[in-house]
């Protein structure tokens, strides 16, 4: 609705643009109205290599002129593209172009102008979901729960007293998140030397977590990812399986002290007996 008058006005500018170029490849004509084309319009041939017998006089000066309007069809093309870019850009479809102007960009340009599109595009896109869409899924939820139609609630639902937030996941909501991951990105990268010379600043950073936000915001499908439940039980019983290695490497050197001590007081019980 805001751009309405636009497109409006850029069909109207269209229709002349079409008549004006009509009028250029097939202009209007000023005939003589004299001698042999005194029959107007209807006795001139307009057709490929056409022949108009009378068109000129005695001293070779044309009879028939074609109507020059002197429009400008590239000063309308030039105002019908100012239009249209004021209706791209109230359709968002320029924060959409990322990658079309430098195609072979780096991998860190192309996150950086991801995050810029996300910021210019969050006030648009705040509003979409606080006034929209938010309300629209909390009344459809309220209606689908007068009407007895949702399943059983769980139980963390249950312990959240009903509390619940809406989590959007569209491409336009994640471009907004495109600043969670290359401030993760940015960060590492930065720390990285550091790190060399201290390991432990790496414990404040949790790497499940760092992945899992990754994944959200490029998009990868929830059934692509393990549960936090599923991944807690493998590192449990990846770290079971290091402790028991860990022992298994101990006990083995004592083991073996533990025979060679024993034969070597087999061998002097052996030795005192024969003595």
């Amino acid at each position: 609705m805001t751009v309405l008058p636009d497109i409006k006005m850029l069909n109207e500018m269209s229709k002349t643009d079409i008549r004006a170029v009509h009028k250029l490849v097939d202009p209007p004509l000023l005939l003589h109205n004299d001698g042999i084309l005194g029959g107007g319009l209807s006795s001139v041939d307009m057709r490929p290599n056409g022949l108009n017998y009378g068109g000129v006089n005695a001293d070779g000066r044309q009879l028939i002129q074609p109507f020059q309007s002197g429009a400008r069809v590239d000063i309308a093309d030039e105002k019908m593209e100012q239009r249209r870019r004021t209706i791209n850009d109230a359709f968002l479809v320029t924060l959409f172009q990322i990658l079309v102007e430098n195609p072979r960009m780096t991998a860190t340009e192309a996150m950086l102008r991801a995050q810029e599109k996300g910021a210019l595009l969050s006030p648009a896109m705040g509003r979409q979901q606080s006034e929209c869409l938010g309300p629209m899924i909390e009344r459809e939820l309220d209606i689908l729960q007068n009407q007895g139609a949702l399943p059983p609630m769980p139980d963390v639902l249950i312990e959240a007293r009903g509390e619940y937030e809406i989590v959007y996941d569209s491409p336009l909501s994640r471009m907004q998140r495109a600043e969670e991951v290359t401030g993760i990105a940015r960060t590492l990268e930065m720390i990285t030397p550091l790190a060399q010379f201290d390991p432990k600043v790496l414990v404040n950073f949790d790497p499940q977590e760092i992945v899992r936000i990754t994944a959200e915001v490029n998009g990868v499908p929830v059934k692509a990812l393990r549960s936090r439940e599923e991944v807690a039980a493998i590192l449990d019983q990846m770290q079971a399986q290091e402790e028991a290695a860990q022992l298994a490497s101990i006990a083995q050197p004592a083991a073996t002290a533990v025979k060679d001590v024993a034969q070597a007081q087999a061998l002097m019980n052996e030795q005192q007996g024969t003595g």
